[in-house]
């Protein structure tokens, strides 16, 4: 009877959907929305130059969406994003600040 009203609550609800090696979907779709930016400006770009600017913007986008190895949780662009975002009238201390003032006393 208790058997019935047990119910399996999942752990983790925030993982996600893993395309292949390497390969997240939301990464997917921050490509594909750089490539349709890109396709948007090509007509801007000199027809000789339209395959390095179309190589160089895909390499930018696969960087963009690289995790990073100081903070695996997230990637290139938040990172970005909170640097340029961030309250520059704010002071914060750094680590390598922090631990050269430790042994005073």
């Amino acid at each position: 009877m208790d058997d019935m009203n047990t119910y399996l609550i999942p752990q983790e609800i925030k993982s996600e959907t893993m395309l292949g090696k390497g390969i997240y979907f939301v990464d997917l779709v921050v490509i594909f929305l750089i490539y349709y930016v890109m396709d948007f400006f090509k007509p801007l770009v000199h027809p000789l130059l339209q395959l390095p600017y179309m190589a160089f913007t895909l390499l930018i986008g696969l960087i963009l969406t690289r995790r990073l190895r100081a903070n695996p949780e997230k990637r290139m662009y938040q990172s970005l994003y909170y640097y340029l975002a961030r309250d520059k009238k704010v002071y914060h201390r750094r680590e390598s600040e922090i631990s050269g003032k430790e042994s005073v006393e």
